[in-house]
């Protein structure tokens, strides 16, 4: 965690579905800036990719900053790296063919259009499509 911040637990709660037609019996609802099978939060991408903007590298960052292997800090920039593109491309679609932009602000633009909710969703499909059948 940057700056000596500590990883709490994160209590999702589970709710069950009273719809007779639904597939799934429960389902759950994460908490704000959680995304779904993803290590870090996503203030904490953030954080690593201003990071890796101003010039650290993925030792300082996994050694002094994160108390994590190198290994974490390498996925999280790689995840960085898919996360970028895919909203870039959507970015582009939902604005009709605009300019990409700093990543922070094509996801604030991507969100007041669909709704995080929505967003969150469309990354989870686009990460595990094979959960989707």
């Amino acid at each position: 965690m940057p700056n000596g911040a500590v990883a709490l637990p994160v209590r999702v709660p589970r709710y069950r579905c009273l719809n007779p037609d639904c597939r799934r019996r429960t389902f759950s609802v994460l908490p704000p800036n959680v995304l779904p099978y993803c290590r870090f939060y996503w203030l904490y991408l953030l954080s690593l990719k201003e990071s890796l903007s101003g010039g650290a590298t993925l030792n300082s960052l996994a050694q002094q900053v994160w108390h994590v292997g190198w290994a974490v800090i390498a996925r999280g920039t790689a995840l960085l790296r898919r996360m970028e593109v895919w909203v870039e491309q959507l970015h582009r679609e939902l604005t009709d063919g605009g300019p990409g932009q700093e990543l922070c602000r094509m996801v604030k633009i991507v969100t007041g259009v669909l709704g995080p909710c929505e967003l969150v969703q469309r990354w989870y499909r686009h990460r595990y499509p094979l959960r989707f059948g």
